[in-house]
């Protein structure tokens, strides 16, 4: 067969690349000292951890410039391999983190350390920040983002305490001993929203994990959990609710 440079064929990838230089890890093998190339390290994590029977692994998930060649090729040898025509079940892509609508990246020199962004800002804010976007898109770094994460999370902080307020005991006053929770009509309405919410957290996650929306109906089952507590003739009874 004619030869492509090193390859057979232009779409060969690399199964095991050759190590010359001393400070370079390797390994001796039949073909030669080396170590894996880069698609097969990634086969062999998901064969140790997840095994042979596909779908192995049931959610494989990386940034969306791994799509092609890297995904492309873990299936061409992890499907070879296992001898399935389907070795994943789902695949999710994640967006880029963009800076002024450019990739951050350390070739660019446009990223933000770690340590720098802890400096000013906590983990759990990052975390809300990439859930209030959906994570296959594209998401602009800034400080006003980030303020809308830092908002969340006092929201939420203050949301906590609020319900924390209310002592689990008072609400047994609402319910006889081997009786029904006595709600009034405010907290049936609370009930009524909670299975509203619960029912358009499961939708939204189920459309392609769009953590965005989920967030929009906790927000109203948390105004609506606070109204209730405040108005409720019998707001300690809100305790089992909540």
């Amino acid at each position: 067969r004619k030869m492509v440079g090193e390859k057979r064929n232009v779409r060969d990838f690399a199964l095991w690349k050759p190590v010359t230089a001393e400070d370079e890890a390797g390994w001796d093998s039949e073909f030669g000292f080396g170590r894996p190339g880069w698609h097969v390290e990634c086969s062999a994590f998901c064969l140790a951890l997840f095994g042979s029977q596909p779908p192995a692994p049931f959610l494989h998930s990386g940034g969306r410039d791994l799509r092609f060649p890297h995904h492309e090729n873990e299936i061409a040898q992890s499907q070879a391999l296992l001898e399935t025509s389907r070795w994943v079940q789902h695949w999710t892509h994640a967006g880029q983190l963009t800076v002024q609508g450019k990739k951050m990246s350390k070739s660019l020199k446009n990223f933000t350390a770690i340590q720098t962004f802890l400096s000013s800002s906590s983990p759990r804010q990052f975390r809300l920040f990439c859930l209030l976007h959906r994570y296959s898109a594209d998401i602009a770094f800034s400080s006003d983002r980030m303020d809308d994460a830092a908002s969340w999370e006092k929201h939420l902080a203050h949301f906590f305490r609020h319900v924390g307020a209310h002592s689990e005991g008072p609400y047994k006053a609402y319910q006889p001993e081997g009786g029904a929770l006595r709600w009034d009509a405010s907290l049936s309405e609370l009930n009524r929203r909670f299975l509203e919410a619960k029912a358009g957290v499961e939708a939204a996650l189920e459309d392609d994990i769009d953590t965005a929306a989920a967030l929009r109906h906790l927000r109203k089952l948390m105004a609506a959990t606070t109204t209730a507590l405040g108005s409720s003739s019998s707001s300690s009874a809100t305790w089992p609710l909540v």
